[in-house]
C-alpha cells in the first residue's frame, strides 16, 4: 500500500512541477520550432543608384537591433534576397565603400516576396546616401537612421562566416582588431574596406585606414622595395621606378594612368599586405607606448592616440603629447586623476590642433566619440563601451 502512495505522490509531484514550467517549456519549443512552422518573407532589395556602387544588405534580429541575423549583396544587376520569418518588424541596413551606411526600422516582412529599392538620395561627406523605398512606387519612404557600429560588425562578421574569404580582421589581436574596425568605420563609413584601393583627391589610399602618400602608404612601399633587393622591379616592371620615386617624393607624381596600373598590381600580391599589416602594428606599438608616456592604460586611451596617428600623424601627436605634459605637470594641482579625466583632457588638447584644419568638426567628433564613449560618424553611431572598448584601466 506505502508504494502505491508513494508512487502516486510521484505523479502528482511531476505533474506539478510540468504544471508549473509549461510556459518555459511552449516558449523554447516555439523557439526551436518556429524556423520550420512559422510563413517565411523573401525581402528582395534591389538597387537603382548608381551602377558602379556595390551595398551590402542586412536585417537586423528583431529582439537585438545590433546583431544581423540576414545578409546579402545588391548591385545594378543582382538584387539581395534576405529570407526570414514573416509577419514580423525588421531593421534593415545596408553599407558599402563609397556609400554612407543606412539603416530603415519598422519595416514588415510580410509572407512570400516584399520589393524594396535602395535609391540615392544625396552626398554627404563624399559618400553616396540611399534611402529605402517599397515596391515599384516611391509611395513608401521609410525615414533613414544610423546604423550602430554593432550592427555593421555584426553583417561583416556573418558575411565572414558564410564566406571565409571575406576578411574582418587580423587577429593579431583582439584590442587591436576592435581598434582598426573602429578606426576604419571613421575613415570609410564601411566594414567592406579591408582590401580596397581608393583614390582620394587622385592620390592613392589603401584599406580601412586609408594608408596614402605622404604618410603609411609610402612607408609601406619603401619597406616592400627592400633597398637594396628592390622587389618592386620584380612586383612592377616597368612601373617600379616611377612608384619608387613617388612614394620617397610626394611630388613625383606618375601619371594618373600608371598610377592606378601600378597600385592595383601592388596590392594584389600578398607581399604588400603583410608589409601593410606590419606597419599598423607597429603603428599600435607606438600608440600603446605614446598612452602610457602620459599616464592613460586602458584600451580606450590607447584608441585615442592610435586613431590621431592615423589620422593626423606621428608629429601632431607629439605636439599634443608635449602640449599635455607641459599643461599637466607632474604633482600640480588641477592634474587629471582619473583614467577618464585624462583621456578627456588629451581629446581637448586634440582638438585645439585642429583649428586650422579641414574638416575640422568632422576630425572632432571623432575625438569626442572616443572621449566620451557615444557618438555619430559618417552616418554610424558608436557605443565604444558596448563594443568592449573601455576607459577603465
Amino acid at each position: 500500500m506505502k508504494s502505491w502512495l508513494v508512487w502516486i505522490a510521484g505523479v502528482v509531484a511531476a505533474v506539478a512541477l510540468f504544471a508549473h514550467n509549461l510556459d518555459t517549456i511552449l516558449a523554447t519549443g516555439a523557439k526551436w520550432l518556429a524556423p520550420y512552422v512559422s510563413p517565411q518573407a523573401a525581402v528582395s532589395v534591389a538597387l537603382d543608384a548608381d551602377p558602379a556602387v556595390t551595398a551590402d544588405v542586412f536585417v537586423a534580429d528583431p529582439s537585438d537591433k545590433t546583431r544581423a541575423i540576414a545578409i546579402g549583396r545588391t548591385r545594378r544587376d543582382q538584387k539581395a534576397v534576405l529570407n526570414v520569418p514573416a509577419n514580423t518588424f525588421y531593421t534593415i541596413g545596408w553599407q558599402g565603400a563609397g556609400l554612407q551606411a543606412g539603416a530603415a526600422e519598422h519595416i514588415l516582412a510580410v509572407k512570400g516576396e516584399s520589393l524594396f529599392r535602395l535609391v540615392r538620395t544625396g552626398e554627404a561627406e563624399g559618400q553616396t546616401k540611399l534611402g529605402l523605398r517599397q515596391g515599384d512606387e516611391d509611395q513608401s519612404k521609410p525615414a533613414t537612421t544610423a546604423p550602430s557600429a554593432q550592427l555593421l560588425l555584426s553583417a561583416r562578421a556573418s558575411q565572414a562566416a558564410a564566406n571565409p574569404s571575406v576578411g574582418i580582421s587580423t587577429g593579431a589581436h583582439p584590442e587591436l582588431d576592435r581598434a582598426t574596425a573602429i578606426v576604419g568605420l571613421f575613415e570609410t563609413g564601411t566594414t567592406d574596406c579591408a582590401r580596397r584601393l581608393y583614390f582620394v583627391a587622385g592620390s592613392p589610399a589603401v584599406g580601412c585606414l586609408l594608408a596614402s602618400i605622404p604618410g603609411w602608404l609610402a612607408d609601406v612601399i619603401i619597406t616592400l622595395d627592400g633597398g637594396d633587393s628592390r622587389r618592386l622591379d620584380a612586383l612592377l616592371g616597368g612601373n617600379a621606378a616611377s612608384i619608387r620615386s613617388y612614394a620617397r617624393d610626394a611630388h613625383e607624381v606618375p601619371q594618373q594612368a600608371q598610377l592606378k596600373q601600378a597600385m592595383e598590381r601592388l596590392t594584389a600580391v600578398p607581399e604588400f599586405w603583410i608589409s601593410y599589416q606590419a606597419r599598423v602594428l607597429a603603428t599600435y606599438a607606438q600608440a600603446t607606448d605614446a598612452a602610457r608616456q602620459v599616464g592613460l592604460v586602458s584600451e580606450r586611451g590607447r584608441l585615442l592616440i592610435f586613431d590621431r596617428l592615423v589620422n593626423a600623424g606621428p608629429g601632431a601627436v607629439a605636439r599634443g603629447l608635449k602640449s599635455y605634459a607641459a599643461q599637466y605637470l607632474e604633482g600640480a594641482a588641477g592634474r587629471p586623476d582619473s583614467e577618464a579625466a585624462r583621456i578627456r583632457a588629451l581629446g581637448e588638447i586634440f582638438k585645439s590642433q585642429l583649428r586650422s584644419v579641414h574638416f575640422a568638426a568632422t576630425f572632432a567628433r571623432r575625438i569626442d566619440t572616443i572621449v566620451s564613449g557615444q557618438g555619430s560618424v559618417r552616418g554610424v553611431t558608436f557605443d565604444l563601451n558596448q563594443l568592449g572598448v573601455s576607459d577603465q584601466g
